[in-house]
C-alpha cells in the first residue's frame, strides 16, 4: 500500500469517525431530553399522590366529626 493509499483510508476513517460521533452526540441529547420529561411526570405523579393523600386525611377528619368520633393520624 502507498503513502496516498493510507491518507485516503485515514481520510474515509475520520470521516465515519466525525459523522458517529455526531449520531451519538444527538442520541445523548434525546435521551436528555426524554429523561427530563420522565422526571417531570414523576414530580407530577408525586404531587398528585400527596394531594390524594392530603384529601383523603381531610375527608376522613371530616367524617369522624360528622359521626362524633376521634381519629388520631399523628
Amino acid at each position: 500500500m502507498d503513502f496516498a493509499g493510507a491518507i485516503k483510508q485515514v481520510s474515509e476513517f475520520d470521516a465515519k469517525f466525525r459523522e458517529l460521533t455526531k449520531k451519538v452526540d444527538e442520541i445523548l441529547l434525546v435521551q436528555r431530553r426524554n429523561n427530563r420529561k420522565m422526571m417531570e411526570g414523576f414530580k407530577c405523579i408525586e404531587k398528585a399522590f400527596k394531594l390524594n393523600c392530603s384529601a383523603q386525611m381531610t375527608m376522613s377528619e371530616q367524617i369522624d366529626e360528622a359521626n362524633g368520633t376521634i381519629t388520631d393520624f399523628d
